[in-house]
């Protein structure tokens, strides 16, 4: 990883590795985003990385085949819900605490958003994470453009 990855000041007297500093960095900037969002009230924070690493095997995020790990697929991702956007929309906030566990690819990012009430014709119920007919599961999971299970 490059040295790049993190302020001066996050790299002085740590014996933190590159990449876990990098992740202190970016846990620094989230907070400080979320503090200033929910000063201005936001209602919905929906955060998630681009990518993951396979850190304990030292391969970074490299899909070639023979290199690729099911490490590499999993991903932070978190919902932060106002305590007023919870209080208006309970039967939201139960869908998603049922639907923690599920698995969830990030490119249903856009269908996820559209559940948080935005009017829409585009959701579809299979790719609806909150809806019963939501059909991925780890059986049908798949990454690396559909050619790779993803458990």
């Amino acid at each position: 990883m490059p040295s790049n990855n993190a302020p001066d000041n996050f790299k002085e007297g740590s014996e933190l590795s590159s990449y876990d500093r990098s992740l202190r960095y970016n846990d620094y900037v989230m907070e400080l985003l979320f503090r200033e969002l929910t000063k201005r009230r936001i209602n919905v924070l929906v955060y998630l990385s681009d990518h993951s690493d396979a850190v304990s095997t030292g391969k970074g995020h490299d899909p070639r085949p023979g290199i690729y790990t099911r490490e590499m697929t999993e991903i932070s991702m978190w919902i932060y819900l106002s305590d007023s956007y919870r209080n208006k929309h309970p039967e939201l906030v139960a869908a998603l605490e049922k639907a923690k566990d599920k698995v969830f690819p990030n490119d249903l990012l856009f269908n996820l958003m559209l559940m948080m009430g935005i009017l829409n014709r585009f959701n579809e119920p299979r790719f609806d994470l909150l809806n019963d007919e939501y059909c991925i599961s780890p059986k049908n999971a798949r990454t690396l453009y559909g050619s790779s299970p993803l458990l």
